[in-house]
């Protein structure tokens, strides 16, 4: 009896690995779509990344860069201002929507000075 559990166990242990390869392959070619829809974009400002996409739990939705005091940021590709604002939180904050249906959003910025 106490072997024939063991194989139950091992044969779930299995069912649950192969589902979660299965799971990774999918959001791994949903990745691939992004880069290819964003390989064109420059990076926004001269820094050190900081943090990534779904770190702290994976409830981080952005990728933070940490660069020195007042230098410029600027947007990955053009695109349309949708949103400006002052937040108590992330300090000056920009959103740009972008012909390819991505919407980029830039915050703790000290000052909005559109680039003339």
């Amino acid at each position: 009896m106490l072997d024939f559990l063991k194989r139950i166990l091992i044969v779930a242990l299995m069912a649950i690995c192969v589902g979660l390869i299965l799971i990774g392959g999918r959001a791994e070619a949903a990745e691939n779509s992004i880069n290819k829809e964003t390989n064109e974009w420059t990076f926004p400002a001269k820094g050190e990344i900081s943090d990534v996409f779904d770190s702290r739990g994976g409830i981080h939705k952005g990728l933070d860069i940490a660069g020195k005091y007042k230098s410029g940021v600027y947007a990955v590709a053009d695109g349309k201002v949708v949103r400006s604002y002052y937040s108590g939180s992330y300090g000056n904050v920009i959103f740009i929507h972008h012909d390819n249906g991505y919407e980029t959003v830039y915050a703790h910025l000290c000052k909005c000075q559109p680039k003339s």
